[in-house]
C-alpha cells in the first residue's frame, strides 16, 4: 500500500508540472501573439503617416519605429542596421529613427546627386519648420552660390554675436582689426566672386598682391584670417571650397619675431621737449608729455579715464585697474599698475582736465568729435610721427623693426624712461646691470614675475602701503629730474648727449626724505 501510495503522489506531482508547462506555453504564445499583433499596427501606422510631417508627426513615428523588434542575428553575422527613415522632398528633409527615440535630420536633394546632404540636427535640438529653413538655405547656398562679399559679412557678424554672447571671447578691437583684415583680402579678389569658385591660384595672387603692397607681417596676418574665412564657410554655410587647404603653409611666411632696435639720446628727446613748449594742440601735447614722463604705453595714455584718477581737483595717484571683466585688462599684464604722480605728471593732468572744467570727461584724452570717447591712436601716432625730430633716432633705420610703419616709435618715450632709471642706478647707487634692469620694471608697468625668486605677492607689503608705487615713484623722479635737466641744457645752447651725474634737482622735485640734499640719492 505504501508503494501504491508514493507512485500515485509522483503521478499527481508529474501531471501538475505538465499542465503548468502548457499553461506558460499558451501564455508565451498569447504574448507573442499580442506582441506581433502590436509591431504590425507600430508598422501600418509608421507606413500610413505621409509627409509632409509636423513635429507631432515625428513624435507618433519616432515611438512607432522604437515599438518594432527585429530578430536577433545568427552567432557570427553582423548586427544589421533596423533604423527607420522617411523622406519629405517638399521640405527637402531625410528622418533617420533610431532605436532609441532620437531622429536626426538630414538635408534632402532628389536630383541633385552632387550636392552634399549634411546632418542638420535632430528633434531634441530644433523643430521641423527650423531644418527644413536650414535645409533651404544650404541649397540655395550650393545651388546659386554665396558671393565672397556675402561669406565675409556673414563671418563678421558670426564675430559680433560672440562679443555680444561674451564680450571676453573677443573684443570689439579685435574684430575691427578682422573685419580690415578680411576685407583687404576680399577687395583684391572681388566681393562679387562667387565663394565656391575662388581657386588656389586666385587666393595666391591676392597674398602676392598684398605681400607687394602691404608688409610680409600684414600678409601672414590676412592669411590667418582668410583660413579662418573659409573654415566658417564650411561649417556654418555647408560651402566646401578647400582652396585654401591646398596652399602650402609655408607660402606665407611667418613672421620673425625681433625686438624694436631703435634707441634715442637725452639730445633727441631734449629736441622733442622743445618742440612741444611751442605746440598749440594742447590735448595732443599733453597726452606726448604724461607719456614720457610715466613711461606708460600710448594705448594707456588715450583709454586713460578720469575716474582713475584718485582727485580731480588735487590728483596724487593714478591707478590702472586690474583686468576683471575682459582678457585684455586696463595694463597689458593685465594686473593693476599704480602711479604716485610727480609734479610735473600732476601739472600736465591738470592743464588737460581744465579743458572741461564744468564736467570732466569720460576719458582724460578725448575726441573732439565725440567727447564720449577716447582720443583716437591713429591721430595722436600722426601727431607724434609730426613733431618728432628728425634725427630723434640714434641708430639705422635699416636695423630697426618698427610695427606698422617706418616712422617714429612711441617705444622712444619707455625705453629712454627705463635707460634713464638703469643709468643712475648703475653709475650713482651702484647697482649691478642686472639688478638695475629689474628696478626699471617698476615704471613700465611689468610685475616681475621672472625676477621675483620668493614669487610675486608673496606678501601684502604692496596692498597694505604701496610700496611699489612708493619705489616706483623715486624712479619716476629720476626720469623726470634728467629730461628737464636735458632740455634746460639744449635751451642754453648746450649739446649733450646724456646729462651728468649726479643729477641737480629743482627744490620742488627732492624727495621729502631728501630736502637737505642738493642731488638724488635714494
Amino acid at each position: 500500500m505504501k508503494k501504491t501510495k508514493n507512485k500515485f503522489k509522483k503521478n499527481t506531482i508529474s501531471r501538475i508540472l505538465d499542465k503548468i508547462k502548457n499553461l506558460s506555453k499558451i501564455t508565451s504564445e498569447n504574448e507573442s501573439e499580442k506582441q506581433s499583433e502590436s509591431e504590425c499596427i507600430s508598422k501600418s501606422k509608421f507606413d500610413s503617416i505621409k509627409p509632409p510631417y509636423s513635429d507631432k508627426d515625428i513624435l507618433i513615428l519616432s515611438e512607432c519605429a522604437a515599438a518594432i523588434e527585429y530578430p536577433e542575428p545568427e552567432p557570427g553575422q553582423p548586427k544589421k542596421d533596423h533604423r527607420k527613415s522617411k523622406y519629405c522632398s517638399k521640405s527637402k528633409l531625410r528622418f533617420i529613427f533610431n532605436l532609441n527615440g532620437i531622429v536626426q535630420f538630414f538635408a534632402y536633394y532628389p536630383g541633385h546627386r552632387k550636392l552634399k546632404k549634411p546632418l542638420l540636427g535632430n528633434n531634441k535640438t530644433m523643430t521641423v519648420a527650423e531644418a527644413a529653413t536650414l535645409s533651404a538655405i544650404i541649397f540655395d547656398n550650393q545651388l546659386s552660390g554665396q558671393t565672397l562679399g556675402e561669406v565675409a559679412e556673414k563671418f563678421i557678424e558670426s564675430l559680433s554675436m560672440k562679443h555680444e554672447n561674451d564680450k571676453r571671447v573677443i573684443s570689439k578691437k579685435t574684430i575691427k582689426t578682422y573685419s580690415s583684415q578680411i576685407n583687404a583680402f576680399v577687395n583684391v579678389i572681388g566681393s562679387s566672386a562667387k565663394f565656391l569658385d575662388i581657386s588656389q591660384e586666385e587666393i595666391k595672387s591676392a597674398f602676392d598682391k598684398l605681400y607687394e603692397e602691404k608688409k610680409a607681417n600684414y600678409t601672414y596676418d590676412v592669411s590667418n584670417r582668410v583660413k579662418s574665412l573659409f573654415a566658417f564657410a564650411s561649417e556654418k554655410l555647408n560651402l566646401k571650397n578647400k582652396s585654401i587647404n591646398e596652399i602650402r603653409t609655408s607660402y606665407i611666411p611667418a613672421p620673425i619675431k625681433s625686438t624694436f632696435n631703435g634707441y634715442t639720446d637725452g639730445e633727441g628727446i631734449s629736441k622733442l621737449m622743445y618742440r612741444l613748449e611751442e605746440e598749440p594742440n594742447t590735448q595732443k601735447k599733453n597726452a606726448v608729455l604724461l607719456m614720457a614722463f610715466t613711461a606708460v604705453r600710448p594705448v594707456n595714455i588715450i583709454e586713460l579715464k578720469t575716474s582713475y584718477l584718485d582727485n580731480l581737483k588735487n590728483p596724487k595717484y593714478i591707478t590702472y585697474p586690474k583686468s576683471t571683466m575682459t582678457k585684455e585688462g586696463a595694463m597689458k599684464n593685465k594686473g593693476q599698475f599704480k602711479i604716485k604722480l610727480t609734479l610735473q605728471m600732476t601739472k600736465i593732468i591738470k592743464n588737460q582736465l581744465s579743458l572741461h572744467p564744468d564736467k570732466p570727461n569720460e576719458y582724460l584724452f578725448f575726441s573732439f568729435k565725440d567727447c564720449t570717447k577716447a582720443m583716437p591712436y591713429n591721430s595722436l601716432r600722426e601727431y607724434f610721427m609730426l613733431i618728432c625730430p628728425n634725427d630723434i633716432y640714434k641708430s639705422s633705420l635699416e636695423d630697426l623693426y618698427v610695427k606698422g610703419t617706418a616712422g617714429p616709435c612711441f617705444t622712444l618715450l619707455r625705453q629712454h624712461a627705463k635707460t634713464n632709471v638703469v643709468r643712475y642706478l648703475v653709475k650713482e647707487e651702484g647697482y649691478s646691470l642686472s639688478n638695475a634692469q629689474i628696478e626699471s620694471k617698476l615704471i613700465l608697468g611689468h610685475t616681475g614675475r621672472d625676477h621675483d625668486r620668493s614669487g610675486e605677492h608673496y606678501d601684502k607689503n604692496d596692498e597694505l602701503y604701496d610700496l611699489r608705487a612708493e619705489t616706483a615713484y623715486k624712479y619716476f623722479l629720476i626720469n623726470e629730474a634728467i629730461i628737464l635737466q636735458g632740455l634746460d641744457a639744449f635751451k642754453k645752447g648746450k649739446r649733450i648727449i646724456e646729462p651728468e651725474l649726479p643729477i641737480k634737482l629743482p627744490e620742488h622735485l627732492i624727495p621729502f626724505t631728501q630736502k637737505e640734499c642738493t642731488t638724488l640719492r635714494i
